[in-house]
């Protein structure tokens, strides 16, 4: 009942270390596997490869955006995040390769986080199977404090994250 929690503290246990000091062979492996595992629990859709290529896991969330240089994206929703980017729901898509200022409005903070990012794809999808339109950035040019609060909103919606699978499952189990 409790597999999903004992994984993420696993995973973020080697997580903060490999990011810090670093981590054996062995521990990289095992870390590979709980990222594996993860992203399959967040994006069941995804194939491993896929997800396997990616520096971290994607965590679902929703978070509002807006973009300070391009008034013409208006308001938008930020549906996931990982250490090294975010997928943005938008009607509009920005061009591969563009370059934005992203300010991510973050519940209970003064300020809006505001990063740099390039879209590095686009979703132009028909609406089929959840697929929603939208790009994907990722973060460039990252100040150290930046960095940290991106650092500190990714460990905090994947403990989120995690927190609904394991409440999920274990409503599931009370409905049998």
């Amino acid at each position: 009942m409790f597999e999903i929690s004992r994984l993420f503290r696993e995973f973020m246990d080697l997580e903060k270390r490999r990011a810090s000091s670093g981590i054996s062979p062995e521990e990289l492996q095992r870390w590979q596997l709980l990222k594996r595992r993860l992203g399959q629990e967040f994006h069941p859709e995804l194939a491993d490869e896929h997800a396997d290529q990616r520096r971290s896991v994607r965590v679902p969330t929703l978070l509002r955006v807006s973009f300070p240089d391009r008034r013409s994206l208006e308001q938008c929703l930020l549906t996931n995040i990982s250490r090294g980017g975010v997928f943005i729901a938008t009607a509009a898509p920005e061009p591969i390769g563009a370059t934005l200022r992203i300010a991510i409005r973050i519940e209970g903070d003064a300020e809006d986080l505001v990063v740099n990012g390039v879209v590095v794809s686009q979703n132009f999808s028909d609406g089929q199977a959840g697929e929603v339109h939208g790009m994907a950035l990722a973060f460039e040019k990252l100040a150290p404090v930046a960095r940290a609060r991106l650092d500190a909103l990714y460990e905090e919606k994947l403990f989120e994250a995690a927190a609904r699978v394991h409440v999920g499952r274990a409503l599931g189990r009370f409905k049998k």
